[in-house]
């Protein structure tokens, strides 16, 4: 089985399509440019060929999913909202920001609609144990802690190597 490549900031390549299933053959430079500042934390540096790249390539949904990252990062919610929101409905299949804007209701308190994304992102990809946890988490947040089990069970079932993070999540959130 062979593994779909990655740029070194985890977004699979096949993700930097546009619409009609071209290549964006111009932009993956400036994108892996920006990841890379990205990941050495620079993350005005990051914004600003992020916004270079979206001024030539306004559909490039990778950019707008990792502007949207750094808008949570630096407290712009409902930017990082808007951001992530467009990035998803523009790439229906980009599991990673689904993911990361569950996170941002979640942060925000919007617990249901994070419920809502993380299902989604469970339905692109079932065995994603990160989303499977969020998931649970915010449920319990909610008070549905009949179906919270369900979500942490099924991060047990996909990796048992996570019982010991959940174990220490809990105890954590138990305060011992």
């Amino acid at each position: 089985m062979s593994k779909r490549k990655r740029t070194p900031g985890g977004v699979h390549r096949s993700s930097l399509r546009r619409p009609g299933g071209t290549r964006a053959k111009e932009s993956p430079q400036i994108f892996l440019q920006a990841v890379g500042r990205y990941r050495q934390g620079e993350l005005a540096e990051a914004e600003q060929l992020c916004k270079a790249l979206l001024h030539t390539h306004p559909d490039n949904f990778d950019a707008l999913s990792l502007l949207g990252v750094i808008a949570q990062q630096t407290g712009r919610t409902q930017e990082a909202i808007d951001l992530l929101s467009k990035a998803t409905a523009g790439n229906p299949l980009n599991v990673h920001a689904h993911s990361v804007l569950g996170n941002v209701f979640s942060n925000g308190g919007r617990y249901q609609d994070a419920v809502s994304i993380y299902d989604c992102a469970i339905k692109l990809k079932p065995g994603d144990t990160d989303a499977h946890y969020n998931r649970g988490t915010v449920l319990y947040k909610l008070k549905r802690y009949d179906e919270a089990p369900e979500s942490f069970d099924r991060v047990l079932q996909i990796d048992p190597a996570h019982v010991d993070g959940l174990c220490q999540s809990w105890r954590g959130a138990a305060g011992t």
